[in-house]
């Protein structure tokens, strides 16, 4: 869980996380054991029903799709995390940057003030989307920060 820890969620300040593309459940069910409130959300395909069940995270069904809305967030949420998560129009198609730049802006414009997303990419579409500050900055006065190996955390700052 070096990721979280590298995020300083091994303990207080306590987060409410929203987890997208959760998976099963691991990186929540470490929160969750240091006091923050997660709810993961992913397809509730049958593995990922049983390993969350099994871990006791709270997962909230949905399948994330190019250009719609997210469904609403849990009360509170002040951080959004999202790891290694193969956004795809089909097995073959990769979400473009207009579909990410939908899919942030649903995101940032839920979020609090000091609110954060931290994503670490997994191909190349996602990573450039990521990497293009002059977008963040324009659409919201957020603070892109790096870390290695590659992962963003972003602050809305207004």
């Amino acid at each position: 869980m070096k990721i979280a820890i590298g995020l300083g969620l091994n303990g207080p300040p306590l987060r409410n996380i929203l987890d997208l593309g959760c998976g099963p459940g691991l990186f929540a069910r470490y929160c969750l054991d240091n006091g923050h409130t997660v709810v993961g959300l992913d397809c509730a395909l049958p593995p990922i029903v049983e390993a969350t069940q099994l871990l006791d995270v709270p997962l909230l069904d949905h399948y994330i799709k190019a250009c719609e809305e997210l469904p609403p967030f849990p009360v509170g949420v002040d951080m959004v995390t999202m790891f290694g998560v193969n956004l795809k129009h089909s097995k073959e198609e990769w979400f473009s940057e207009e579909d990410y730049k939908f899919l942030f802006d649903d995101i940032l414009r839920r979020l609090p003030i000091g609110g954060e997303i931290v994503v670490r990419p997994n191909h190349a579409p996602q990573t450039l989307f990521l990497l293009n500050e002059t977008w963040w900055a324009e659409r919201f006065s957020i603070i892109p920060r790096f870390a290695f190996p590659f992962q963003m955390k972003i602050t809305k700052n207004e």
